[in-house]
């Protein structure tokens, strides 16, 4: 168990956790229920939410075959997942969010590696979120969003190669129904995500991921879509020195928002509600010098284009560039 406090001069709030585990070669679980209040705030970590309390329950069964068969190993996780609000604003004080996965791992001769999982989840909408929003025209009556999506099924795939000397690859494929949060809607989503790494020296290491989404509405018609390509190179030409480039394309795109009921437009401040087309390039660099144990200097730049007036044709300029030097040496008595 962890309990912590934060204070500052305009809010305070805890953060606790609670938590049971037991690992066994067949058979093992865990549980464990973390509560974050609204007022709790972090300088040094990263919350991304607070006033929720996740209770999550993690089981595992394993069968083991004898090295060398088809079969190596066999195993199963059932996680239900459970959200409450810490403070209720909306629902009815019954989970907020919640998740019930069931997944299966199986590991071939050779480490070639499967897994599938389905999923049922079910989500509330908060009313707040939605304040504002008119439907149909900029005078129209004011948008009364559903408070629930429930009963949403899902699926995906895995496939791992085993990690050979010079290269080894993935890919995932999911498909499933999700909420638009946006729209208080409901959507399918399907989702591919693969990667391959390359050595081709000892020296050198190449990597490339790429994930791409397309979400359609309940309704009908396309909600968003995202291309997000990232290529990663490693280099250490000696011990001493090591470098690495990292480089991502990003392409989100997002209709306006419409009322999931009757897919009439949603307003907001008398224009259309939501809508994004988004381009943009991250890279990053970083120099490594270690010239014995306990020495070390970094050298790294970053910069990002984007598209900083999203529209049709929009030129990429440079939004943001950061540069920074460490050095650290260790004294010895």
């Amino acid at each position: 168990a962890q309990l912590g406090q934060s204070w500052s001069t305009d809010k305070e709030g805890p953060i606790w956790q609670a938590e049971v585990d037991r690992t066994g070669r067949k058979w093992g679980f865990n549980a464990q229920v973390v509560g974050i209040a609204p007022g709790f705030e972090t300088e040094a970590g990263f919350v991304n939410r607070t006033d929720i309390i996740t209770a999550r329950f993690f089981n595992r069964l394993s069968w083991y075959g004898s090295r060398g068969r088809l079969v190596e190993q066999f195993s199963v996780f059932l996680a239900p997942r459970r959200l409450w609000e810490y403070e209720q604003r909306y629902g009815d004080g019954s989970p907020i969010e919640g998740i019930d996965r069931v997944s299966a791992d199986l590991r071939l001769r050779g480490n070639w590696n499967l897994s599938a999982a389905l999923t049922r989840s079910f989500f509330w909408f908060d009313p707040a979120t939605y304040e504002g929003l008119v439907v149909g025209s900029p005078m129209g009556p004011e948008f009364s969003p559903v408070r629930k999506a429930d009963g949403l099924f899902g699926g995906s795939t895995t496939i791992t190669t085993p990690p050979w000397r010079k290269f080894d690859a993935t890919l995932q494929v999911s498909y499933g129904e999700v909420p638009i949060f946006a729209e208080a809607g409901t959507g399918t989503e399907l989702r591919m995500s693969g990667g391959i790494g390359l050595r081709p020296t000892q020296s050198l290491r190449v990597s490339l991921n790429v994930t791409a989404t397309r979400i359609e509405r309940s309704l009908g018609g396309e909600y968003a879509r995202t291309l997000l390509p990232r290529l990663t190179l490693e280099y250490q030409p000696v011990r001493q020195l090591f470098f690495r480039v990292f480089a991502e394309y990003r392409d989100d795109q997002r209709t306006t928002l419409v009322d999931p009921a009757t897919g009439a437009p949603l307003y907001l401040d008398g224009v259309p509600a939501g809508g994004l087309d988004f381009q943009g390039i991250r890279t990053d660099f970083l120099a490594q010098y270690l010239p014995s144990p306990g020495t070390v200097a970094y050298i790294g730049y970053a910069t990002n284009f984007d598209n900083q007036y999203p529209g049709p044709g929009a030129d990429l300029t440079q939004s943001q560039d950061r540069f920074f030097v460490k050095v650290a040496y260790l004294f010895r008595r």
